[in-house]
């Protein structure tokens, strides 16, 4: 089914397609605690450095998570694998190179005044753009000029007009209807003019969306310019149109947030499958203290400090330890 281009009118500015999107976002779990002070509720856990204990204070065992964290380059070069070949899925439909179309529909090619609006040299001006456009872009566009009448007591906005007209006009979806209203007798103050687009949903590969908002906020500026000539300003928009009619569309701003989304990606794997787990693993030598807060004894032998209860023997030089008791 055709759907809007854009329109626009002298008092409400012009609008172009209509977007919508919708998110949703979930919960994550409550995080864990692991510090290098005591807190209310810590299990303690232990290793030597430089014959010296060295403590860390968690709510949950370091050292078997330890113990089990692995490192996964593999699952990082399969995923990251699996993501460029998705971006560049995606990447393609943002770069697009306008196909001109293969409908034989110039005849259809057309500009209709109704209210007498234009002179001819007008109309002819305007006619030899649309031909120009058919002829890189294969779309037949008809310009219509109206009276306000013809739609205002009868339909809540001009899309929904405009979307009738086309119908009546054109039986597939390769067409362009532009329609421009104005009141029959005009205040010389404030002319309340109204236009509308029309297009057909297979000519997009023709004419990108992008080039069609490009010639609709060219269309409103020039009308506001020349609101006594609108022809002027459908010139002008379809000269722009026409001069970027056939060049590639690229969209640089849905790159860069494909760029982006890789770098943001490719971070957290590296957390994830590297950083991540070489954190926890360097707790897999830890040793937990049970049921008790540490006892510190010094080794009478080589002066290191260990934990009364968690050895046999000195763990920096292998001597004798003593008991809990005897320290």
């Amino acid at each position: 089914m055709p759907h809007s281009s854009g329109g626009g009118s002298h008092s409400g500015g012009f609008h172009s397609s209509h977007h919508s999107s919708s998110h949703s976002g979930g919960s994550g779990q409550p995080s864990r605690r692991l510090k290098t002070r005591p807190f209310n509720g810590a299990r303690v856990f232990f290793t030597y450095v430089d014959g010296h204990p060295v403590y860390r204070y968690a709510d949950y065992d370091i050292v078997g998570e330890g113990k089990k964290a692995r490192i996964r380059p593999a699952t990082a070069i399969i995923s990251l694998a699996v993501l460029l070949v998705f971006l560049a899925i995606v990447s393609i439909g943002m770069i697009q190179i306008p196909r001109k179309l293969s409908v034989n529909t110039e005849k259809d090619i057309k500009v209709v005044d109704e209210i007498n609006l234009l002179t001819d040299e007008e109309e002819a001006e305007i006619q030899m753009r649309l031909s120009e456009l058919y002829e890189k872009t294969g779309v037949a566009t008809a310009v219509l000029v109206e009276d306000n009448s013809v739609w205002q007591p009868y339909y809540d906005s001009m899309e929904d007009y405009a979307y009738d007209r086309y119908c009546q006009e054109f039986e597939d979806e390769y067409h362009w209807l532009i329609i421009y209203t104005q009141p029959e007798n005009p205040d010389s103050d404030f002319i309340d003019w109204y236009w509308e687009g029309m297009i057909g949903d297979d000519t997009t590969s023709a004419l990108p969306q992008e080039r069609i908002d490009a010639f609709n906020e060219e269309l409103q500026e020039n009308l506001y310019r020349y609101p006594d000539t609108p022809s002027k300003a459908f010139v002008k928009a379809f000269d722009k149109l026409n001069a970027d009619a056939q060049k590639t569309v690229i969209d640089i701003e849905g790159l860069f947030v494909l760029l982006l989304f890789l770098v943001v990606y490719g971070f957290f794997m590296v957390m994830i499958c590297f950083v991540e787990p070489m954190q926890r693993k360097k707790y897999a030598d830890y040793v937990e203290v049970k049921n008790k807060k540490p006892v510190e004894i010094k080794c009478d032998y080589c002066g290191g400090v260990y934990i009364a209860g968690t050895c046999t023997t000195c763990p920096h030089c292998a001597a004798p330890v003593k008991t809990e008791a005897e320290a």
